[in-house]
């Protein structure tokens, strides 16, 4: 696996967790029923999958348009030509993690490619 596909991804672990998260609950929902304390939670956590489905696919959107722009050369990217994160505030100043080779790059090094 390369770089950007590792980078790839790394961008898509939280659509990833959503589905995992969604799809367990909706093992775990019949069982529940049955459970006479759960019974006052079913009518909140039965939407809870559909939740995870929506926010899995908003996520990969998100994602995909990033991946789009970054193909397009519309985004701020690393030397390595990978993605740069959010910024975050560090001990010398603004910076972003790359997403594909994982350096932090400070903002005085931001590109577009």
């Amino acid at each position: 696996m390369d770089r950007f596909t590792r980078m790839a991804v790394r961008m898509m672990l939280p659509a990833i967790f959503f589905v995992v998260i969604g799809f367990s609950l909706m093992l775990t929902l019949p069982v529940s029923t049955t459970n006479p304390f759960l019974i006052g939670l079913i009518e909140w956590v039965r939407w809870l999958p559909m939740l995870c489905a929506v926010a899995a696919g908003l996520w990969s959107l998100w994602v995909g348009l990033r991946l789009w722009q970054w193909h397009r050369g519309n985004v701020l990217v690393c030397e390595c030509e990978g993605i740069l994160g959010w910024e975050r505030e560090g001990r010398f100043g603004p910076y972003r993690p790359c997403l594909a080779c994982g350096r932090n790059v400070a903002q005085r090094h931001y590109a577009v490619l």
